[in-house]
């Protein structure tokens, strides 16, 4: 990366041990960022946790439930007490679980709720105090296509990365000529355990009408986002134009719904033959 402007900036991930969120903190890593890595619980491989501090030992791996509030403020002074600032916060918790609405527990819709969209709020109000009196910041948020583009079957989903984009976007306005960019990336699809997950359920059709991401490439964007700050940037860049269409128009959705679902049809397939020869197709991993 030209005028590497990552070095040695003091940098939180949350859902560092996922597909994305792992991919984000090996890249910074080699720019030679000073990173928090926080996961609910330490699923880190050896291999990884070695590397990480093997290159630099103020990286720190630290496991905490951030859908509770009073996490993230332990977070932010313990953060605040060995680095004494944050520069930049990237969000890339997230989880799925597909279904109908009311296939889904009460515990399951508020585990959306608190893991997908309160959790990076929380974190919001917990670090903004502290890069307003530093006088700069970078929050980026990891939300996604189902935040712009309704996706049946997949109701909660969809919900909680709505608000999620409702929340950065507002925010990235209320914090303009603060010194704090806030930063939403919303990708499709991503090769992560999350989509072999949505690839057992045979309604959840719209994740596969595009191929899929490789994590590193939405790791990629999310680090050019630290270089050069907008307030979303829509992956892939050919289907920008549509999904805007879509959410602003819900009758063109309904229209084209039908074929979206064929398309995913076949692309689930697809996914399936090469993907998914360690799943069982009836909704559970084997």
């Amino acid at each position: 990366m030209k005028n590497n402007i990552i070095k040695d900036k003091v940098v939180i991930v949350t859902g560092g041990s996922g597909g994305i969120g792992n991919e984000i903190c090996k890249q910074l890593v080699t720019l030679g960022a000073q990173i928090i890595i926080v996961s609910r619980s330490n699923s880190y491989s050896a291999k990884l946790q070695n590397k990480i501090t093997r290159t630099n030992p103020n990286n720190i791996f630290i496991e905490k439930d951030l859908r509770v509030y009073d996490a993230w403020e332990e977070l932010i002074e313990t953060v605040l007490m060995k680095f004494s600032r944050i520069d930049i916060l990237i969000n890339s918790v997230g989880i799925i679980i597909p279904g109908t609405i009311e296939s889904l527990r009460i515990n399951e819709i508020e585990n959306y709720l608190n893991t997908n969209m309160l959790s990076i709020i929380y974190g919001a109000r917990a670090v903004i105090p502290v890069m307003k009196k530093q006088k700069h910041g970078h929050i980026i948020n990891v939300g996604s296509l189902g935040g712009i583009v309704p996706m049946p079957y997949e109701t909660m989903y969809c919900a909680t990365k709505f608000g999620v984009r409702g929340f950065s976007l507002s925010l990235a306005e209320e914090l303009k000529n603060t010194g704090i960019n806030v930063s939403l990336i919303s990708p499709g699809s991503v090769k992560t355990k999350m989509l072999d997950l949505e690839a057992t359920d045979d309604k959840s059709t719209l994740s596969f009408v595009n191929n899929a991401y490789d994590p590193k490439t939405i790791a990629d964007a999310t680090l050019k986002l630290i270089q050069n700050p907008q307030s979303e940037v829509i992956l892939p860049s050919y289907v920008k134009r549509l999904s805007l269409l879509v959410s602003k128009y819900p009758k063109l959705f309904a229209k084209i719904y039908p074929l979206l679902n064929a398309l995913g049809r076949n692309g689930l397939k697809n996914y399936r033959i090469k993907h998914l020869n360690h799943l069982s197709i009836n909704g559970k991993v084997s």
